[in-house]
């Protein structure tokens, strides 16, 4: 299949929206969740430069943004989102013949992270391209397939190629020389990946797709001839580069071809027959891959076949299951292929079927400033979505459970307007949409995103630390005049206060009705967890909101609900009591000591 071609040629007039398929589904409908967002359109990419495919930042300082468009050009834009008349870089006018035909283009752009370091720093002032070239025989192949050249006569499709690229003295024009530092035969049009990421390693990771067709097949019966593996499939076959994730360090030079260096703890470095290079395995078309910026974590939107679309987290040597795995749905007889015995793989972190849509569109995990009620979460999308037009999801990643934003269209915000075809982020974490009609769009709050909280985020204890190092369960009673629901727990935390905390949300008579493991804590002030599913809770109706610590020494201070504590619609109400506890491993917190206050919060968002 080549659904995402056939969203490219949108452009061009080939128009073919593939049928939703009927799926063997292990996986929920995606519903609209309660985060809302607006797409404020930030510019437009003009038409000859080709739809935008990738969006970075240079990391240097400057705020500027940089748009790797299908044709090969990278265009620059300013904070504000003004376009220069003049492209950062155009490669076809550099030389490089660009192939974008099939799945093809300037796939991938990434900075070095020493990008803006002194001259005599390695990586400073390069960055690197992910892009498929027509073939030439002449061009020396780095990595290839038995089946095809250079060791049969049977040509690839196009060339992967990675280039390294300088910027000149005009900051904001790039020299037109570059340094090939790998190049790949191709042998189909379609699935050739394209993210290009650093790590927090600093080194460069290049997700390559499964070399094309369909199944792995091409056409859909093995041949000796069509670049794949027949047993296995490439993306199984670690002796190929196709189907994987690759680490190399870009400033190194102990490569067969000394333009890059090999990691030493790569999975297969010391091998003598598979592919060095190799991170991860046993992927289809991770078209974007990304890192938190908060936790390093390496996250791979892997592009399905006819069933399943994946959100992958990455792990060094991990088999993510392609082709004998689409998602969780076995995939073994669809492949045309026998399941090794002992075979094993890492289940996806998320997924969803042709249900929802037709082809995955990676993104990024959350850490901007505007939209406080998505911090942590992954946003992605889809392609086409079920009616053409791309839908962006966002997910927990520790939950896997997917939602569909609201598109708050008041203030100048839009619906998605045409095929989604990627994902960018600013360097404040901030993020934007790119879609196919040459739209770039950036994701602020909506204007009905109605989050609420019983405190502010400047509302600090008076007692940071209790002198108390007991494990307990510190509770606060609540209720809202209006319906809503609960989306997460917060509680202040002291310097003393360590260890695993795990949040909460009980009715009045005890019945716990969600509970989290807060993650990624700093060592004192708020912090936020979120509900794989958020709570709804009625009006004018009374819930408790606990957290629990295993080493005491918690935020405390006696006599603060002698009265009532109102903000907005959230009450935490004087009468019967309020500040609770249980001491011990856990439990309903119903006890009362002199009107406490244990400075526990939730995240409400009105109906």
């Amino acid at each position: 299949m080549n659904r995402w071609a056939r969203a490219v040629g949108l452009l061009v007039g080939a128009v073919a929206l593939l049928l939703v398929l009927s799926a063997r589904a292990l996986t929920s409908d995606i519903t609209t969740g309660s985060l809302s967002i607006a797409l404020l359109p930030f510019f437009t990419v003009p038409s000859g430069a080709g739809a935008p495919l990738d969006l970075v930042s240079a990391g240097d300082g400057s705020g500027r943004l940089f748009v790797a468009t299908r044709s090969g050009q990278v265009l620059l834009s300013d904070a504000p989102g003004n376009l220069s008349g003049t492209p950062f870089l155009d490669m076809v006018s550099a030389g490089v013949r660009v192939y974008s035909g099939g799945e093809g283009g300037l796939l991938g752009l990434a900075f070095s992270p020493f990008y803006s370091a002194p001259a005599n720093v390695p990586g400073s002032g390069k960055f690197y391209t992910f892009t498929t070239e027509t073939f030439n025989a002449a061009d020396p192949a780095d990595f290839s397939h038995p089946e095809i050249f250079p060791t049969t006569v049977v040509n690839p499709n196009n060339e992967i190629v990675i280039r390294e690229w300088s910027v000149s003295a005009n900051p904001n024009l790039a020299n037109t020389t570059s340094r090939v530092l790998m190049r790949i035969e191709h042998p189909q049009a379609n699935h050739q990946g394209g993210g290009l990421k650093f790590g927090p390693d600093n080194n460069l990771y290049i997700a390559l797709g499964d070399g094309g067709g369909g199944n792995e097949l091409n056409p859909p019966t093995p041949t000796s001839s069509d670049g794949h593996t027949d047993s296995v499939g490439n993306a199984q076959d670690t002796t190929v580069a196709f189907g994987k994730i690759l680490r190399i360090n870009p400033t190194g030079s102990d490569s067969p071809n000394g333009q890059y260096g090999i990691p030493a703890d790569n999975p297969f470095a010391s091998s003598g027959t598979n592919v060095k290079e190799i991170f991860a395995y046993g992927l289809r078309n991770p078209f974007r891959i990304t890192f938190d910026r908060s936790t390093g974590a390496l996250l791979a939107a892997d592009v399905g076949q006819d069933q399943r679309e994946e959100v992958d987290l990455i792990t060094k040597g991990g088999n993510f299951g392609w082709v004998f795995r689409e998602g969780t749905r076995d995939n073994t007889t669809d492949s045309g292929r026998t399941l090794p015995s002992g075979f094993t793989s890492i289940a996806p972190i998320g997924e969803y079927t042709h249900a929802d849509g037709n082809a995955v569109i990676g993104g990024f995990v959350y850490r901007g400033a505007l939209i406080p009620g998505l911090k942590g979460k992954y946003v992605f999308g889809d392609l086409q979505g079920t009616t053409g037009t791309g839908r962006l999801f966002y997910m927990d990643v520790a939950c896997g459970t997917i939602f569909e934003f609201q598109y708050e269209t008041t203030g100048g915000g839009i619906k998605p307007p045409s095929a989604l075809f990627s994902f960018g982020e600013d360097t404040n974490g901030e993020l934007y949409a790119l879609f196919g009609n040459g739209q770039v769009v950036q994701l602020v709050p909506g204007a009905n995103e109605n989050r609420l909280n019983l405190f502010n985020a400047t509302d600090t204890p008076g007692t940071l630390s209790w002198e108390d190092p007991k494990p307990g369960e510190l509770g606060i009673k609540f209720h809202s005049s209006i319906a809503g629901t609960v989306t997460g727990i917060r509680f202040y935390k002291g310097p003393q206060n360590t260890g695993t905390h795990v949040g909460n949300l009980w009715s009045s008579t005890g019945t716990l009705l969600a509970s989290v493991t807060f993650s990624n804590e700093t060592a004192t002030g708020w912090q936020q967890a979120n509900f794989c599913s958020p709570v709804s809770i009625d009006a004018n109706t009374t819930y408790v909101a606990s957290y629990h610590t295993n080493t005491g020494f918690y935020s405390a201070d006696n006599n603060y609900f002698v009265i009532d504590h109102a903000k907005g619609v959230l009450t935490a109400p004087a009468s019967g009591g309020n500040g609770v506890y249980a001491y011990g491993s856990g439990g309903f917190p119903a006890e009362t000591y002199k009107a406490s206050n244990y400075w526990i919060d939730v995240v409400f968002v009105a109906n």
